[in-house]
């Protein structure tokens, strides 16, 4: 059973979350080159999460928030037709 503590834990984890996704999307520019895994994507590390992001002239696209201990070289990172979640759903 989750405890009223957790649940404020988790809504404060994802509050920052949020906030370091809206600055990527501010400065999509940071973040760390890693072409090794697909040509253009970035990475930028948010705690024990990596997210993973590319940048274009006209928007930042998230692909994906992963646990940092994820191999990453087994996973896709071509950009996924699934439509985005709605603001409320971060």
């Amino acid at each position: 059973m989750k405890t009223v503590s957790g649940v404020a834990t988790a809504e404060r984890y994802l509050a920052d979350l949020r906030s370091h996704l809206e600055s990527i999307a501010r400065l999509g520019h940071s973040g760390v080159p890693r072409n090794e895994i697909n040509p253009g994507l970035r990475l930028a590390v948010h705690g024990r999460y990596n997210i993973y992001f590319r940048v274009t002239p006209t928007k930042t696209t998230i692909a994906r928030v992963l646990h940092s201990a994820r191999d990453v070289r087994r996973l896709s990172f071509h950009e996924d037709p699934a439509p985005p979640l709605a603001p409320a759903s971060l």
